[in-house]
């Protein structure tokens, strides 16, 4: 009976020792959380440190993968994951798997695993899986909404060290930027900081995605660092920003920031660069009723003589940019590129991108590659104050080079005749610009 007795007054007192082996441990776990979420100011490990607990102060081991979200998987849902990861080779799941049975068990993995290739694959199928609530409708059953553990859980690999799972995380955070509900603060600051930072490779991802914020070129912090990119960057992170500026919402909102970069950037000395700012430079006036007359007159005045551009990518996109502003004056010009057969695509090559891999920036200057394409199709997309006056193009049907060419010639022959019938409106048009 006593030795029952002593027993049970030895647990009693062992009863606070274990609560504080507890509490330690849940205290390196929540450091190491705020740790990997990448907690710049130090702000929470201040107000740790002034609880005046030497132990919680002291750094703790890092813990691969340890991020703290509210998700937790049942025993079935365990195995499942489990299943999912020990089938997992090379560096992504298979497309069969990447749907929204699996979703939960993804977000799971790149919480809490601590192989870099697991969580840069489950990241990467976490952004296929996962979009903004306002996105979804009501019968997807392949996806699932942001919620705040996606949230947590990109944020936190913003800060990886391993470039895999660093560049995964960037791209699954273009569903954050996009949500409206759960909001994108917990990954635009360090977003905003990589697209400026030291590594080009990795400001090349971030302006990939930075132009899906919810609310576009109204968030002044995205087009200023934009216009740092476009002010100081090589030139396929410029042709990449330019491109993407393009599709912002009501990008010509931003036209007093992005003015002047964007010009300058028409005469750089990359013909990638100088395309896709000509063309993004056609945006900046808006249109209709709201356009800017004057900045539309220098975009017009300012494609006419990128038409003498030795590069076919840039005389192409110079002739669509005279369309974007109707900028009447251009026609006689365009029928000088009519005739142009020339090929304009354009590759950007000799850099490397995050996941080591060689880079190369694909660009096109219409849809049929060809210069002579771009110009017809310019000429079709002028308005004039008569609208019977338009030039009807008709595109090119699929075949060889040789039949393409010549389908083109015959376009080239109906503009000029709709021309000489229509020149004395056209001109007359030239006196109201």
């Amino acid at each position: 009976m006593r030795s029952w007795i002593i027993l049970i007054a030895i647990a009693l007192l062992a009863l606070p020792a274990c609560d504080e082996s507890d509490e330690a441990d849940n205290g390196e776990e929540t450091q190491q959380e705020e740790t990997e979420e990448g907690d710049d100011d130090g702000d929470e490990a201040e107000e740790g440190d002034e609880d005046g607990d030497e132990e919680a102060a002291a750094e703790p081991e890092p813990v691969e993968g340890r991020i703290a979200i509210s998700l937790e998987l049942d025993e079935e849902q365990q195995e499942a994951a489990e299943e999912l990861v020990n089938g997992f080779r090379g560096s992504r799941f298979d497309h069969d798997q990447i749907d929204g049975k699996n979703a939960l068990f993804f977000l799971d993995m790149a919480a809490e695993n601590d192989n870099n290739y697991v969580v840069a694959g489950a990241l990467h199928a976490m952004s296929q899986v996962f979009q903004p609530a306002h996105l979804l409708r009501d019968d997807d059953e392949d996806r699932l909404a942001v919620d705040e553990d996606y949230v947590t859980v990109v944020a936190a690999h913003l800060n990886s060290d391993n470039d895999q799972v660093l560049s995964n995380a960037i791209r699954a955070s273009r569903s954050v930027l996009r949500d409206e509900e759960v909001g994108y603060d917990a990954v635009l600051p360090r977003l905003l900081e990589m697209a400026t930072g030291p590594r080009p490779e990795v400001a090349y991802e971030v302006v990939e995605i930075l132009t899906a914020v919810h609310d576009g070129a109204e968030n002044e912090e995205v087009i200023a660092a934009y216009v740092e990119v476009l002010n100081d960057s090589e030139p396929h992170i410029m042709s990449r920003a330019l491109f993407r500026l393009r599709h912002i919402s009501r990008v010509e909102d931003a036209a007093d920031e992005l003015w002047d970069p964007v010009l300058a950037a028409t005469e750089h000395d990359d013909p990638g660069v100088r395309g896709r700012a000509i063309e993004l430079l056609a945006r900046l006036p808006g249109w209709g009723f709201s356009i800017d007359e004057e900045r539309a007159q220098v975009v017009g005045e300012r494609a006419v003589e990128m038409f003498e551009d030795e590069n076919p990518f840039v005389r192409s996109r110079a002739a669509g940019a005279t369309a974007s502003v109707d900028y009447v004056e251009a026609v006689p010009h365009l029928l000088e590129l009519i005739d142009d057969h020339q090929r304009n695509t354009y590759d950007l090559e000799g850099w490397t991108q995050l996941d080591g891999r060689s880079g190369r920036l694909h660009h096109d200057g219409s849809a049929w590659s060809r210069v002579s394409d771009a110009a017809l199709r310019a000429l079709s997309q002028m308005r004039f104050d008569d609208r019977d006056m338009r030039f009807e193009y008709d595109s090119p049907s699929f075949g060889s080079d040789e039949e393409m060419e010549e389908q083109l010639s015959e376009q080239a022959d109906r503009a000029r005749a709709w021309f000489e019938e229509n020149q004395a409106g056209i001109e007359e048009g030239f006196a109201s610009q």
